[in-house]
């Protein structure tokens, strides 16, 4: 989880312990892959009823072109009851989505 305390958009990254853990057979882990394994976090919090989008970049405008992430933002108008909804979601997922086979 990364972001400035001050702002309300959280990322969400994979560490490489993740990626360790989720032991890869292809070989190293490229930025398509890491980024289709965030979609189908993204897809697995949908079907728990959380909305989460991939944060978007685009590549040739950036000088230091950050890791990939999935992008939440939090506002005052959500209830603690959906932010944690949202936060059982997303760990739900990634320990769905880590636990499989690549």
């Amino acid at each position: 989880v990364d972001g400035d305390p001050e702002s309300p958009l959280i990322h969400i990254r994979l560490t490489p312990e993740t990626l360790v853990r989720m032991k890869r057979s292809g070989g190293a882990w490229t930025k398509t892959d890491i980024d289709r394994v965030l979609a189908e976090l993204v897809e697995e919090a949908q079907k728990d009823g959380v909305l989460l989008t991939p944060a978007k970049y685009v590549d040739e405008h950036e000088r230091l072109l950050p890791n990939s992430s999935i992008r939440i933002c939090v506002s005052s108008a959500h209830t603690r009851k959906e932010i944690e909804k949202c936060a059982h979601a997303v760990k739900s997922a990634v320990s769905r989505i880590t636990s499989k086979k690549r």
